[in-house]
């Protein structure tokens, strides 16, 4: 379970129960949070605030019923600004991630690393690039020689 607080200082928790929540999600706001491989959805949860709005309300809006007294979408949206949308976005970012199977939270978290370096300078993401790929390749290349295969004589190897 993740948290924030509002600008009013209500916390708010985000809790995804199950693939019930996901398909209420999907129903009403149009999009299925967890599906970690279409980067439109994940550029969504990064960059469009509204629609965190939408999905982040239907994870509260049982809360919000809840409170005394009871906070309508308005309210809630009316508190949603600044430091505040961060938090939003991190708490339910961290909760997809809490509920994703390792695998997909692998590609999620990849998606994560890709938002936050679309921002920087393309000098800067280049040697990130560079740097990320180069432990990549030396893992391949150890899985390789420990399956007993050389990574540049199997591409040249052919059948006679």
């Amino acid at each position: 379970m993740a948290s924030f607080s509002d600008g009013s200082g209500r916390n708010w928790e985000i809790v995804l129960g199950g693939l019930g929540t996901i398909r209420d999600i999907r129903k009403k706001c149009g999009i299925t949070i967890c599906d970690v491989y279409d980067e439109k959805v994940q550029k969504s949860l990064v960059c469009d605030f509204e629609k965190m709005a939408d999905v982040v309300w239907c994870l509260v809006e049982k809360q919000a019923g809840e409170m005394s007294p009871k906070v309508t979408r308005a309210q809630f949206d009316d508190e949603l600004h600044g430091q505040v949308l961060e938090d939003m976005r991190e708490a339910l970012r961290a909760e997809i991630s809490d509920f994703l199977p390792s695998r997909e939270k692998d590609t999620f978290q990849m998606y994560e690393l890709m938002g936050a370096m679309d921002s920087l300078p393309l000098d800067i993401r280049a040697k990130m690039m560079d740097g990320l790929m180069e432990p990549m390749q030396d893992q391949l290349r150890t899985s390789m020689e420990n399956a007993g295969e050389s990574p540049d004589a199997s591409a040249s190897t052919q059948p006679t």
